[in-house]
């Protein structure tokens, strides 16, 4: 099972074109950059090594300043910062850091990227939401809802203590400290990953190899499929209903923290996923294996292929709502 979902987050972390995250009022990009510090065309912190930093510029090219100050190499690892995501307000922006979770500025332990929460405004108030060092764990997502009033994430984190698990989903209040996520899913066999908000904030899709009766217990053949529950993480219930096909199913290919694996339709009313199912339904493979952009009713009606591809090496990913 392990193995199954280390293929899962590896997929998730695949190389993929970065979209730029956008300030809620249009006004700020925030974006990462291995550049020097002092914002000269040089990497930083210099020669073969790069470390990247959270930056903010103003949408007509001015003020381009870096939030995080991360510079440092130590035995390999480093301290990159990565993957923003501006709080609804805009006012706070949520990112990746493998930066120590002791408050220096040296790399975390084995290099484990955590979850860090920033001032948008000048990068003050750094503290990350997360405090793992156990080698192998990193965030598959984060999100916020759209009140502000708390991160979603998913981690391949233990339930309990710095230790290496089965990725589940969380939910922290930003704003209140010391900082105590909740796990909403509970499991410690079957993966559940990659929340996605609705619109109006009362739901939460995501991907998960679960057995389709909604027990702690890996699906046949390891399928994964879309599942929504209710925000505070109760009445999970699965909108696809796979079992022949295994983990790409709902195929979770080239997403970054940061990006939005299953987006809603802005009103709610529909989802998008990636599937490697049978163009026709059916729960068997696609030809070739090959990847597809699908659409369904929120409530697991009316799925459909979008794009009808089957030639090898095109596999399509990363839908977006136009807004």
């Amino acid at each position: 099972m392990f193995a199954i979902v280390l293929v899962l987050l590896a997929l998730s972390l695949a190389a993929s074109a970065e979209r730029l995250p956008m300030r809620p009022n249009g006004k700020k990009i925030a974006y990462t950059s291995g550049r020097v510090l002092d914002g000269t065309d040089n990497t930083n912190p210099g020669g073969p090594f790069i470390v990247t930093n959270v930056w903010v510029i103003n949408a007509d090219d001015t003020n381009d300043i870096p939030l995080t100050d991360d510079n440092s190499i130590v035995g390999g690892g480093t301290t990159n910062s990565s993957d923003p995501i501006w709080s609804p307000d805009g006012t706070k922006i949520v990112f990746a850091s493998a930066r120590a979770v002791d408050g220096t500025k040296l790399p975390n332990t084995n290099s484990t990227p955590n979850i860090w929460i920033i001032n948008s405004a000048d990068g003050s108030g750094r503290l990350p939401l997360t405090f793992y060092t156990t080698g192998g764990t990193f965030p598959t997502t984060y999100t916020w809802l759209p009140n502000g009033s708390k991160i979603v994430y998913s981690i391949n984190a233990a339930l309990v203590g710095d230790a290496f698990g089965i990725p589940n989903i969380w939910a922290a209040d930003p704003n209140v400290f010391p900082l105590n996520p909740t796990p909403l899913t509970n499991f410690t066999t079957a993966a559940n990953l990659f929340p996605s908000i609705s619109p109006d904030g009362s739901k939460i899709a995501f991907a998960s190899t679960r057995a389709l009766d909604g027990s702690d217990t890996a699906n046949t053949n390891n399928t994964t499929n879309v599942w929504v529950m209710n925000v505070d993480g109760t009445s999970p219930t699965h909108l696809t209903t796979l079992a022949a096909m295994g983990p790409a199913a709902v195929s979770l290919g080239g997403n970054r923290p940061n990006q939005n694996t299953l987006p809603w339709l802005k009103d709610g009313t529909k989802i998008a996923f990636t599937s490697a199912r049978a163009l026709d339904g059916s729960d068997v493979p696609n030809t070739n294996f090959v990847v597809n952009i699908w659409v369904m009713n929120a409530d697991g009606s009316g799925q459909k292929p979008v794009t009808k591809v089957t030639m090898l090496n095109t596999d399509c990913f990363e839908p977006n709502w136009h807004p």
